[in-house]
């Protein structure tokens, strides 16, 4: 087969298929559609109005007329709504003036008539417009708001004169519906005394005449250059704007931001650059100025007619000749140079709306120059919808469902899509059909919310405008539909800008027949089940200073001794968690009855669960709450100890407060006080229980409680509902950084506002710095940023290659948003600033960290480091866009700015000072951070494709849902480091796994290496939704490729994992070296001990032969923190020996320290087996 076609050099001159020349200035995206580029907006509003237009002629009933459309982005559904919504809109319009226009004699209208006839075209009840609750019965009362409601339908039907671009809502002049004509113009044309003293005019025939006036005043009102005193000019405008909004409700009425569109002028000279009237050009390089050449050209091709002034000449005296004929309305206005010019408009009273015959479409032969004689046909599929008739049929109507409606709104649109009305609720014999007709909602663009729990009996299709995540969604949100047993219909729309949907799309049946899985939870977590057992006994016992007293809200530091400087708990917490020996039966009978379902799975499992475990558990509740506090005692004592410092600085008096370091020292202790206000959680009572340090979510982010009933933390933004109420929408503190970023445009109930401002009492001081250690992100701030060496990885940060500081830092709080234009069905994807965010991570207590490394004979590949309760930052540098870092912050109000506000030499002209400034905000999460070591032989991008084969491996073995497990590579780009967290609030116990036990890792490796399918020889792609790709990585699947780690997760399977219980040590081996030289020489048992130890690959004692605190005694081995062992040979059978024994280490018990004995008589294998909590596997 052969092909033809055109090579042109950008840029593009001409369209060679229909002839088309382009203006110079007009953009390649604007010639060139781009393959596969669509209008998903779009796409969904007439796939909606067409299901609803054929659940109608298919005569549904009007209650089952509607439709549920699902998205997975609360904002696309407000989006969605908005656009479907002035669609209609806009629809019923047209629809309207099309109808007006048969009604009217001959077929035509004029603008004084316009109004009046589409209003009775509408025919829409008087409540529909009105903003009045009831009907008025004074005639003139109703009158007056029907004038007003016609006066909106006049400006609606002009401003739809202008020349619409939009091929995807053609309108009625491009459908063949509507022709405009000009009164008296053929009579004008033909008058050639008017025309004697206009060039070129003078000479033509009055057909020509005429249509090339016809088509000189079609360039006006295409460009909206239109004059009318009473309605379009400035003051008249404005005034109007206010009866609309005064008179008339939504849709039928302007938003609070909304202007009646200002018409334009056309001039020959530019204006004035600071002149307020929008203007276009008569010139001879416009649109009009290039057709008219034309037009003289094809006349006569040998005319200079026009050639030098005069074009100038022609064009003036022609407006002239129309001013004359009453066709254009002339005034003068200040030319760019500071002369006077004249500008034009065409009159309104000229204009006729003339209904179209179906089939002729006129060309706009000024804009779409063309080469070629071009029959331009109608839309037929809008010609149609145009044509239908709305009267009769029931109103449509969209509203979207989310998670941040309040409570009254959801149930509201609820009732109204239900629309479950009755003429007798009772018998329920005859729906309430008028009703039905127009207050029920047709179309519900919901987001997940819409998946569970909603009942709609009579709904028979369902829309999903993207590729759900996964099979169980699709099975979700399909099922809303056809539940009362009739017939269903599920539409999906599937982006090709998606890689999700472009593969589901391929994939049908592994959307629609796919498996659905159960939630996954491990059961067997040995942390899991130990936060169920200390809530459990805490629910029993109760935990003492929890209990707001006074309107205090609960907060730590009632259950600390506040006096003491090293914190300790109060004596009423400790003995409030011994559990009385009447207790003690009663809960554990009741944790094993709670356990009974998967009993037997743990008998088989879990080696470690006994009622020995769950004894010890409940004896050592005081001490597992004291070890969950450590990270809090920490964060106490460090603010504590700042705000000393900062406090004996300020009053040691040298310092002047007004200077550059008495606001920094003022900055840092307003923030200091802030940091330990949030600590002990004095917040006030909105704030305190969404606090991080609320008790029992902090208790939960430390593992000491169950987490499942915390959300994460949100941040929160101000949404006006009208001019004197507002409502707040939260989101994620991650989420909220993005979406609630500087001057980022939020969708929300149908409506559309910016992010205007930061609430914050005193930005200034809210200001704070960080150093980043940027080998591994590692975060520092406060007293830390001041280190020249990160605590972390011990890199020297002196280099400055090593780091980067952030300066005029935020920690983000609560927004403010302001209103802004109507959400238009011109809008196929939401507007959003795209924002540059990094993420890092510290860590609290150090000490904490637990490490394992995976070695492969003398090569060292991984390193892996578990991060109990990390802190991960996020921090929102840059508009995407921007060519700096920063984000302009008014210092005293608060308000951001498009960019840095010009600084005025004078001085009393002075704008409020800003800076720019970078946000961040952190969440607290259990972390495991993988780093990949150079023998491993791994690229950048395949640690990417590691970090997910990873994550997909632990969430199948560890049978967790895919948003409890996050991943992200941090560190330097060209050796990227791996950062896995644990998403959901609390602590799950999962990676805390792989720096406990050594064969978790080969587990997890063995599981992604059978994720990948390497041994599928038919199976040849880089990767698939079955083991790297994912709805939540979009932005990251051309770059995964399962081939490019292959190599390394053999590797890792045929690795040595040791894990580092002793940081003291380098290794396992030394650890075992320095115990033997530590031990007592003349004891062959203890010998013995450390041998089977090391032979089984056990953990090893962290010291021996160290002395007991309190006691006179010296164990022959220590394990931290609390742990004792005795190594007895016969020479403790002696009575005296015994005697002595058994008072020392019942003191040490009752310290609360578990002391061990292991006799020479007695097993050893069973002795450390009996203890699996102490003596677990490290290689």
């Amino acid at each position: 087969m052969q092909y033809c076609g055109w090579f042109m050099t950008a840029p593009l001159l001409f369209d060679p298929t229909s002839g088309t020349f382009f203006d110079s200035q007009t953009r390649e995206s604007t010639k060139l559609a781009t393959l596969g580029s669509e209008g998903r907006s779009t796409s969904t509003t007439i796939t909606a109005f067409a299901i609803l237009e054929q659940l109608r002629k298919a005569s549904y009933s009007v209650a089952d007329q509607k439709l549920l459309s699902f998205t997975d982005n609360r904002q696309d559904a407000a989006l969605q709504a908005g656009h479907f919504n002035d669609f209609v809109q806009v629809v019923q319009l047209r629809s309207a003036i099309h109808k007006a226009l048969q009604n009217a004699p001959q077929n035509q209208l004029k603008f004084s008539q316009l109004g009046t006839a589409v209003f009775n075209a509408l025919n829409l009840p008087f409540a529909h417009f009105a903003s009045l609750d009831q009907e008025p019965e004074f005639a003139p009362v109703r009158r007056k708001y029907e004038e007003t409601f016609q006066q909106f339908i006049l400006y609606r039907a002009l401003a739809d004169l202008e020349r619409s671009w939009r091929i995807v809502l053609p309108n009625l002049e491009q459908c063949a519906l509507l022709e405009i004509h000009y009164a008296d113009l053929p009579e004008a044309a033909t008058d050639n005394q008017l025309w004697k003293n206009t060039l070129v005019l003078s000479d033509l025939a009055p057909p020509q005449r005429l249509e090339f006036l016809s088509t000189f005043l079609d360039y006006f009102r295409l460009e909206f250059a239109i004059h009318s005193t009473n309605y379009l000019e400035y003051d008249r405008l404005r005034e109007a704007e206010k009866e609309i909004r005064e008179r008339l409700r939504a849709p039928w009425t302007l938003d609070e931001n909304e202007r009646l569109p200002t018409p334009r002028v056309l001039r020959y000279e530019p204006l004035d650059r600071r002149s307020s009237v929008a203007s276009a050009s008569l010139g001879p390089n416009s649109s009009l100025g290039k057709y008219i050449r034309k037009f003289i050209a094809d006349a006569d091709p040998d005319s200079n007619l026009l050639k030098g002034n005069n074009y100038r000449n022609f064009i003036l005296g022609l407006c002239q000749s129309l001013v004359k004929a009453d066709f254009l309305h002339q005034h003068e206005s200040k030319a760019d140079g500071g002369t006077r010019t004249s500008v034009f408009r065409l009159k309104i009273d000229r204009i006729i709306w003339k209904l179209g015959d179906g089939h002729t479409v006129k060309n706009d032969v000024i804009k779409r120059r063309s080469y070629k004689t071009t029959t331009l046909a109608p839309n037929l599929f809008f010609r149609d919808m145009y044509s239908r008739e709305f009267v009769t049929s029931k109103q449509l109507r969209a509203e979207d469902h989310t998670g941040q409606l309040d409570k009254d709104n959801r149930l509201d649109r609820e009732d109204r899509f239900k629309c479950d009305w009755w003429l007798d609720p009772e018998t329920k014999k005859q729906r309430d059909e008028q009703k039905i007709r127009t207050h029920a909602i047709s179309c519900l663009f919901c987001s997940p919310t819409m998946e569970l729990g909603v009942d709609i009996g009579g709904l028979s299709v369902v829309h999903l405008r993207n590729a759900p995540p996964n099979s169980a969604s699709y099975a979700q949100r399909s099922g809303r539909a056809g539940r009362s047993g009739q017939g269903a219909l599920v539409f999906t729309y599937c982006s090709g800008f998606s890689s999700h949907d472009r593969h589901f799309f391929r994939e049908q049946a592994e959307l629609v027949a796919g498996a659905v899985h159960p939630p996954r939870l491990d059961l067997l977590n040995r942390d899991l089940l130990l936060t169920h057992l200390n809530a459990l006994a805490i629910s029993e016992v109760g935990l003492p200073g929890m209990d707001a007293v006074e309107g205090k809200q609960p907060s730590i530091k009632m259950l600390v001794d506040m006096q003491d400087t090293t914190l300790p708990l109060t004596h009423a917490v400790t003995a409030g968690l011994r559990i009385p020996t009447t207790k003690f039966s009663d809960i554990k009978a009741l944790f094993r009855r709670v356990l009974q379902d998967f009993a037997p799975d743990l008998a088989a499992k879990a080696p470690w669960f006994s009622d020995s475990w769950i004894e010890t558990s409940l004896t050592k509740l005081p001490d597992h709450l004291d070890e969950a506090l450590g990270r809090w005692r920490k964060l106490y004592q460090t603010a504590i100890s700042t705000l000393t410092r900062i406090t004996r600085r300020i009053e040691t008096g040298t310092v002047v407060l007004s200077s550059e370091e008495g606001r920094l020292l003022d900055r840092q202790q307003r923030r200091t006080m802030a940091q330990i206000n949030m600590l002990v959680n004095e917040l006030g009572p909105r704030s305190a229980s969404l606090s991080e340090f609320y008790p029992f979510r902090y208790l939960a982010a430390e593992g000491f409680l169950p987490g499942y009933n915390f959300t994460r933390l949100p941040l929160r933004i101000q949404i006006p509902v009208n001019q004197s109420a507002t409502e707040y929408i939260s989101r994620p503190r991650t989420i909220a950084l993005r979406e609630f970023g500087p001057l980022n445009i939020i969708y929300h109930n149908g409506r559309k506002f910016r992010v205007n401002k930061l609430v914050l009492q005193s930005p200034e001081n809210a200001l704070g710095e960080a150093k980043i250690s940027t080998k591994v992100g590692y975060f520092l701030t406060g007293e830390d940023a001041k280190l020249s060496v990160c605590p972390f990885s011990g890199i020297d940060l002196a280099d400055n290659a090593n780091k980067e500081s952030l300066s005029h830092l935020i920690d983000m709080q609560e927004s403010a948003a302001e209103p802004i234009e109507r959400i238009s069905c011109e809008e196929e994807e939401r507007t959003s600033r795209g924002f540059e965010i990094d993420t890092y991570f510290t860590v609290e207590n150090l000490d904490r960290i637990r490490k394992a490394v995976a070695r492969a004979g003398d090569d060292h590949l991984l390193n892996l480091r578990y991060l109990p309760a990390t802190r991960l930052v996020y921090v929102n540098r840059k508009w995407r866009t921007a060519p700096n870092a920063g984000f302009p912050l008014g210092m005293v109000n608060g308000f951001w700015k498009p960019k840095m506000p010009d600084i005025s030499e004078d001085a009393t002209k002075q704008p409020e000072p800003h800076r720019l400034v970078s946000l961040m905000t952190s969440n607290t999460a259990d972390a495991l951070y993988i780093e990949p070591i150079q023998p491993l032989g791994l690229s950048p991008t395949a640690v990417i494709s590691l970090q997910y084969a990873l994550k997909r491996a632990i969430e199948t073995e560890f049978q967790v849902e895919p948003a409890e497990i996050g991943v992200v590579t941090v560190g330097d780009g060209k050796a990227p480091n791996i950062l896995i967290y644990e998403a959901a609030e609390g602590s799950l116990g999962i990676l805390s796994r792989f720096a406990d036990d050594p064969d978790v890792l080969h587990r997890i490796v063995r599981q992604a290496i059978s994720l990948c399918r390497y041994d599928d020889q038919d199976y040849k792609a880089k990767a698939s939704y079955d083991d790297l790709l994912s709805y939540h990585n979009q932005r990251d699947h051309k770059i995964l490729d399962r081939f490019e780690i292959q190599h390394a997760l053999h590797k890792l399977l045929a690795c040595r994992v040791e894990v580092q219980t002793n940081t003291q040590y380098e290794s396992y081996d030394d650890q075992y070296q320095s115990l033997l030289t530590a031990i007592d020489p003349n004891s062959a048992l203890e010998r013995t001990f450390l041998d089977y130890l090391c032979s089984h690959g056990l953990r090893l004692p962290d010291s021996a032969q160290k002395f007991t605190p309190g006691v006179y005694s010296q164990p022959d081995f220590f394990y931290e923190p609390d742990t004792w062992i005795f190594i007895d040979g016969s020479v403790h059978d002696r009575p005296e020996v015994k005697a002595a024994d058994a008072k020392k280490r019942g003191e040490l018990r009752a310290q609360s320290f578990d002391a061990l004995v292991w006799r020479y008589d007695q097993n050893l294998a069973d002795f450390i087996a009996s203890r699996p909590d102490i003596f677990t596997r490290i290689r």
